[in-house]
């Protein structure tokens, strides 16, 4: 039997982590938890995981200091941040002007 896929969750939130938790476990995965990011760091470099659930406010960094770290070695493994509210739009910097001109026109479009 191959070994399960590892979800490595890192969030600075006991409940939301265990919730997560649990909802991968019963879908197959391994599950590794981690409360900061740093101790979510070491673990990536210890068990490889195959994806990452990331926090939005780690006790001891921002969000983007632990994505750089987690793609320091190569592409990493795919990201999934969680929010706890629902943004209209998300744009990742570095900002593209026509990128935001197009958001704009949407959002402003539909409000």
């Amino acid at each position: 039997m191959p070994p399960r896929p590892a979800a490595l969750i890192l969030h600075a939130d006991s409940t939301s982590r265990r919730t997560l938790a649990d909802v991968l476990d019963l879908l197959g995965l391994q599950v590794v938890e981690a409360s900061s990011g740093l101790q979510g760091l070491a673990l990536a470099r210890q068990i490889h995981p195959d994806l990452v659930f990331l926090g939005n406010a780690l006790p001891d960094g921002t969000t983007a200091e632990t994505i750089r770290g987690l793609r320091a070695s190569g592409t990493g493994p795919p990201i999934v941040l969680l929010l706890q509210a629902h943004p209209d739009a998300v744009i990742l910097e570095p900002v593209a002007p026509d990128q935001v001109q197009q958001l704009v026109g949407q959002l402003l479009e539909g409000h």
